[in-house]
């Protein structure tokens, strides 16, 4: 369930409903919630009610996601758009998307996990250029949408460069959001 911090306990007494009627049928039920941090103070209060019928089957562990924090999280997640095995495009083509956007530079040895370093200390840059001196964490959203933009916008589709340099790197961070986000969350 995405967007999980939003239930209420209303919800959780239909999810319930949901889960007994399945074990009747013999059905197992599993329940993985995604949500922002609120979910765990929602998990707090329905522990100090005792509330062990929602906990025992909806919130029995937590797991904290992080989002890019090294250059080498970064490496491994632009290796994946490197490697048709790993993800093709479009869809059952068989070819990688670095390889569908920039075709001569990837019969070039180009790739983007090549970039990694570079990009990563963009990122970093970018926040200090706007004053941003929290610990560095690129959520995914951000990169992918940082990604997504770099390869439309200057690939065989749109501008139609052999590879992406650091300033059409810059302009697809600019695009995604990243910086407003990280500028917000600083004042918030």
């Amino acid at each position: 369930m995405d967007e999980a911090h939003r239930l209420t306990e209303f919800h959780y007494s239909w999810l319930m409903d949901i889960y007994n009627a399945l074990i009747q049928k013999k059905i197992s039920m599993t329940v993985i919630s995604v949500g922002q941090e609120e979910l765990l103070t929602r998990r707090t209060l329905f522990l100090e009610q005792k509330k062990s019928q929602i906990i025992g089957r909806f919130m029995t562990h937590e797991h904290h996601f992080f989002g890019i924090r090294t250059v080498e999280d970064m490496q491994l997640i632009l290796s994946g758009y490197d490697s048709p095995e790993i993800s093709s495009y479009p869809e059952g083509s068989g070819l990688s998307f670095s390889q569908y956007f920039f075709p001569e530079g990837y019969l070039k040895k180009e790739r983007l996990e090549k970039e990694a370093r570079m990009l990563f200390s963009l990122f970093g840059e970018m926040r200090k250029e706007h004053g941003v001196s929290a610990a560095l964490e690129i959520p995914m959203e951000y990169f992918s949408f940082t990604v997504e933009n770099a390869l439309k916008k200057n690939g065989a589709h749109g501008d139609q460069h052999f590879w992406i340099n650091k300033a059409q790197w810059r302009e697809a961070i600019e695009m995604s959001g990243y910086v407003e986000s990280e500028i917000y969350m600083a004042l918030v």
